[in-house]
């Protein structure tokens, strides 16, 4: 398949997969909304299998164009283990405020950057533990998909953040959300989309694992 048209059938694809797999989280973010912390810090990450185990099928359903090999059950199984740490990750600066507050601000921040690089590619490392041994491109993957999460994620930001307010219903909250997640997936599929392009889209005469 000519590069172009990969990119294009991958965009489409996992665009579409993680927005479908992103209702799960979202739809159960609105709900558990005024839950305890600990009830949230469970239900969010396992929103997340479901939201991992949909990219996973669409990326591997987007490999089977490209000259590698990807254990497509493997692969599902690992992007959604990938995502609920992500999700636990990323609810871990609300769920123990309490305990971070009490820290210098040097040890915040370095926190931070250590859990914020660690939640973007937990993912792209996933994956790359199930390709098969001399798949080449395992460890520009794992950047690849951090790099498109992190434009995911600001996407969503953009969106989503700024329109939701105090005492909205929920359906709107939820089309909000949506929105966001529509946002968030064209962006981080664009970016790993041209991630798997360079990385597998091609055939080459020698493979690199790098």
């Amino acid at each position: 398949m000519r590069p172009a048209l990969f990119w294009r059938h991958w965009v489409a694809l996992v665009a579409a997969g993680e927005l479908l797999g992103f209702a799960a989280p979202a739809i159960v973010g609105i709900l558990v909304r005024d839950a305890s912390t600990g009830t949230q810090l469970a239900a969010l990450p396992a929103a997340g299998l479901l939201e991992g185990a949909m990219l996973g099928f669409a990326q591997a359903t987007a490999l089977r164009r490209a000259p590698t090999a990807v254990d497509s059950r493997a692969w599902i199984l690992a992007t959604s283990l990938g995502a609920a740490m992500a999700w636990f990750l990323g609810m871990l600066p609300s769920t123990a405020q309490d305990t971070w507050s009490t820290w210098s601000v040097p040890w915040v921040v370095a926190s931070a950057v250590l859990l914020g690089t660690v939640l973007l590619a937990s993912i792209g490392v996933a994956q790359s533990l199930v390709l098969p041994p001399g798949t080449r491109g395992r460890v520009r993957w794992v950047g690849w998909t951090a790099l498109g999460w992190c434009a995911g994620l600001t996407a969503f930001a953009l969106v989503a953040p700024p329109l939701w307010q105090a005492g909205q219903a929920a359906w709107l909250l939820i089309a909000i959300g949506v929105a966001g997640g529509l946002a968030m997936a064209v962006a981080m599929a664009a970016v790993t989309g041209v991630g798997a392009v360079r990385v597998w889209g091609r055939r080459r005469p020698s493979a690199s694992v790098l």
